[in-house]
């Protein structure tokens, strides 16, 4: 009963992670008439699309792997690529201003602090 509950609960920081991710993503491809607009894109009906994706990508988990040792690692990896798919689902379908370099350049904004549009430099 707890190794099932354990698997719920990492769900919460990968949903606070995607709202941040994609928060920073549609900022930086200016996607949405304004920041009121975004956030009620994004927690009105991304989120709860991507909790739902989440818990269906558990319970289908948690039924096909069964006792298995491992089930909370499996778990995890389903519900980031529940995430993935749901990002990448949605992004697919926005229409912004693209920049370029595309996604490699945001990536790199976000995770590396790059000023928008910079990509990072090989050392």
């Amino acid at each position: 009963m707890i190794r099932n509950s354990l698997s719920f609960l990492f769900a919460i920081p990968l949903i606070v992670f995607f709202a941040h991710f994609t928060t920073h993503y549609m900022q930086y491809f200016d996607i949405g008439i304004n920041d009121s607009t975004r956030f009620v894109d994004i927690y009105w009906i991304r989120t709860p699309i991507a909790v739902i994706v989440e818990v269906v990508a558990v319970y289908l988990g948690n039924n096909f792997l069964g006792n298995i040792g491992g089930r909370v690692t499996f778990n995890f990896m389903l519900m980031l690529v529940a995430l993935c798919l749901v990002f990448l689902g949605f992004a697919l379908f926005d229409s912004g201003i693209v920049r370029e370099g595309g996604f490699l350049r945001f990536l790199g904004y976000y995770f590396l602090n790059l000023p928008p549009g910079q990509i990072p430099k090989g050392t």
